[in-house]
């Protein structure tokens, strides 16, 4: 029989993953646009607030827009903690291409962070 955790500690490691301060930075989560998948390409990225823990998942509390200049394009997006270099990515998604003629805005209306049980 597999052990099975319950929510309470779910939610407690996603706490930690909200607190988790790497290398001294800061504890904020960072959500950033990249042309590639690579950790020189990244084009933007901007601070994202998340709520409390509940339910065992965690998701941010408001959209969260990141602005891309004319000519660029973005093919990965990446949920991250630290800075640049020492950027420890918790989620990565690649995403169809999507190329900016003029400049334009991806929003992001939902980055839900979860742990499912075993």
């Amino acid at each position: 029989m597999a052990a099975s955790s319950n929510t309470l500690v779910r939610n407690a490691m996603l706490q930690a993953i909200k607190d988790w301060n790497p290398d001294s930075v800061g504890t904020a989560i960072i959500i950033a646009a990249y042309s590639a998948d690579s950790d020189t390409a990244e084009l933007k990225r901007a601070t994202a607030t998340y709520g409390t823990p509940a339910s065992s998942s965690m998701n941010i509390t408001s959209n969260l827009v990141l602005n891309i200049d004319a000519g660029d394009s973005v093919s990965h997006l990446r949920i991250l903690k630290g800075t640049y270099p020492n950027d420890y990515y918790i989620y990565k998604k690649d995403i169809t291409t999507e190329s900016f003629t003029y400049a334009g805005s991806i929003t992001i209306t939902s980055a839900e962070i979860s742990i499912a049980d075993a």
